[in-house]
């Protein structure tokens, strides 16, 4: 019996972090409807000039990004995608907005994902310092020009960008997260009663415990609004009303922990890290206006 536990905890593990075991997710939203507006967004990464460029990780980690840089940029952008996302897929849509070439764009690989290295995923905890390493990197690069900069992420890469929030953060002017969740230990307790019909105790508990022994990372340690707290600039809080995978009453939290300028935009029908897909005008409409302000 034990070690029929100790297997099923091993395996939600290896599910939820480990990079080696591969997902396939079902798409959620009507994927038929957007997928041509997202390969388009891919064809504009890959047709454009770019330059795969790599930082180190604060444990030492090969980090990999894709910077784009035009002449006639007024802002520069990094991105973050979401967990067991990619930089291409997870950006492609916001190429739409970013891709007018008034952004220099950052559009990093995260830790365990893509070319990046790291075999375990650290859901915000170990990537929000990757955030500080990433601006690091961009604050030390050669003749770049002094442009204000904004941190933006989806989901895994929204949490990490906001606890990165309370950290210094030297040029940068806001932050930009779409449907970020509260707590990553909420998140697989959530999804595990939700997918598999298991309950926190003794499974999700234990997954947890796996997770300190085998990562060192508490997932409990990922709670976003703890971070937020000390956070001293602009954030633009956005999230989908129909997310199933992450409610939008985390951003609502989130919302009421930050306290620095903020504003909070949900949208009505948009699943889960869908919101710019669906409702585009309203997206675009915040962006104008927090950057107008921040």
């Amino acid at each position: 019996m034990a070690g029929g536990f100790y297997m099923t905890v091993r395996y939600f593990f290896r599910f939820a972090l480990d990079r080696n075991v591969k997902q396939q997710f079902a798409p959620l939203g009507d994927s038929t409807e957007y997928e041509e507006r997202i390969r388009r967004g891919k064809c504009w990464l890959r047709e454009h000039e770019t330059e795969t460029v790599e930082c180190q990780s604060f444990d030492g980690y090969r980090l990999k990004g894709h910077y784009y840089e035009f002449p006639e940029a007024e802002k520069t952008l990094l991105f973050f995608h979401g967990w067991r996302g990619n930089w291409d897929g997870d950006f492609a849509a916001f190429t739409e907005y970013f891709g007018n070439g008034k952004f220099n764009l950052l559009v990093v690989e995260e830790r365990a994902h893509g070319a990046s290295d790291g075999r375990y995923i650290g859901m915000g905890v170990l990537e929000h310092r990757d955030v500080l390493s990433w601006l690091h990197w961009y604050q030390k690069r050669k003749n770049r020009k002094k442009l204000p900069v904004y941190l933006m992420g989806v989901s895994m890469g929204a949490a990490s960008v906001l606890m990165a929030s309370g950290k210094k953060l030297p040029g940068v002017k806001g932050i930009i997260a779409d449907c970020a969740y509260t707590n990553a230990y909420e998140v697989f307790k959530n999804f595990g009663k939700a997918r598999f019909h298991v309950t926190e105790y003794p499974l999700i508990a234990a997954l947890n415990q796996y997770c300190i022994w085998k990562t060192g990372v508490d997932l409990k340690d990922g709670d976003v609004r703890k971070y937020l707290g000390k956070c001293r600039v602009p954030v633009l809080f956005v999230h989908g009303k129909a997310d199933s995978f992450i409610p939008p009453e985390c951003a609502e939290k989130n919302y009421k922990a930050c306290p620095a300028d903020k504003q909070l935009v949900l949208i009505d029908g948009a699943e889960h890290a869908m919101s710019f897909l669906v409702n585009k005008e309203q997206y675009i409409l915040a962006l104008n206006q927090f950057f107008k302000f921040s």
